[in-house]
């Protein structure tokens, strides 16, 4: 899956697409012209390029089959599988003696870096759902959510805290729509609250291609452009304003992303790449569980150091990503000021595990 630098995107949207249905046919599950890909490209060494995560899907868990051991996936949108997935690749070259992705950093309490010239892109061929679809009239500028069975709607604004019971019983669940977290990922980094505490400092896309109709304006507004003016992040921390790129396709509309029952992984070097998903379950069906939290969970606790597993379970360790968890705050902040609506954070007796 390498290319040659200069990218040229089609070339990395047509390989995209045929992993995906490699992916998809290994599982025996075709892939539809309808679904969602995503895929984050690195670019190294200062010739290369290669794909290092795709995902593929457009639902998520239904809350009755939440769990506490962190073996399902609650979000299935193709963008957070694919963020996963670049996850599972940097804990994977972290383990490596010699790796071209990330070299050892002993300043400090952190001890990884990428090497210079590393970057990474992310390929989306619809349009994310939420704000990135609102057309220009209708500026509102709101973090959006899906309710459970319903399409994306403005977020809500006193905020919705629920139970694991309550989910369990049958109460329906809600999430953040992908534009909201592309934001977040522009304030906080890709690298999530453990690899925080592995790297020096949080990684930031560099472009975000968009296949389909899409407007670069929209884009903007609903990646970074609302959240100028933010305040409050730690050093390091900063808004990012990723390169915008439209791939114009006719034969691929953005629409409301939602409600199917299947999604897929693709992540580069796991010894078992491809995964199946049921979304409505949120567990892995067949093929690779590399991006569950669990098993990310288990990846960074054979790299971290002591300082770090000292905290106890996973939800603990997350909070031991000061500078991160400010960032998120930070982010949050931002939202409550300018009315935009409040983050939907999930149940926390899910992540109170081993």
């Amino acid at each position: 899956c390498e290319f040659s630098l200069p990218v040229i995107w089609s070339d990395v949207i047509t390989k995209c697409k045929e992993l995906t249905k490699q992916v998809c046919h290994n599982q025996l599950e075709p892939l539809h012209h309808k679904d969602v890909i995503a895929a984050i490209i690195m670019c190294y060494s200062n010739s290369k390029a290669k794909i290092v995560a795709i995902g593929s899907g457009k639902g998520f868990m239904h809350g009755q089959y939440v769990t506490k051991d962190g073996s399902t996936l609650q979000d299935c949108h193709a963008e957070v599988l694919a963020k996963r997935g670049l996850q599972a690749f940097l804990l994977r070259e972290m383990k490596k003696q010699r790796s071209s992705v990330v070299q050892k950093y002993l300043s400090g309490r952190y001890i990884y870096d990428l090497k210079d010239g590393v970057s990474f892109h992310l390929y989306v061929n619809k349009v994310p759902c939420g704000d990135a679809m609102v057309p220009s009239g209708r500026n509102d500028s709101y973090l959006r959510c899906r309710k459970e069975g319903s399409d994306a709607g403005p977020g809500l604004r006193k905020g919705h805290s629920y139970s694991y019971q309550k989910l369990r019983k049958g109460s329906p669940a809600y999430k953040m729509c992908c534009s909201d977290k592309i934001a977040l990922w522009n304030v906080a980094g890709l690298q999530g609250a453990l690899l925080s505490q592995l790297l020096c400092k949080p990684i930031y896309l560099e472009t975000i291609v968009v296949e389909g109709l899409a407007e670069e304006n929209n884009l903007r507004r609903a990646f970074f452009e609302r959240f100028k003016g933010i305040s409050g992040l730690p050093r390091g921390y900063t808004l990012n304003e990723p390169r915008i790129v439209v791939m114009n396709d006719h034969y691929n509309v953005g629409g409301e992303h939602g409600g199917d029952k299947k999604a897929f992984t693709w992540v580069a070097g796991a010894d078992d790449p491809g995964g199946m998903i049921d979304t409505q379950t949120g567990r892995v069906e067949a093929g690779s569980a590399v991006i569950t939290k669990a098993s990310l969970f288990q990846q960074w606790k054979a790299i971290a150091p002591f300082g770090c597993l000292q905290y106890g379970n996973y939800q603990k360790c997350k909070k031991g990503a000061l500078e991160y968890r400010k960032a998120i705050g930070a982010f949050c902040d931002h939202c409550e000021r300018r009315n935009m609506g409040k983050w939907i954070a999930r149940t926390r007796e899910v992540d109170q595990f081993n």
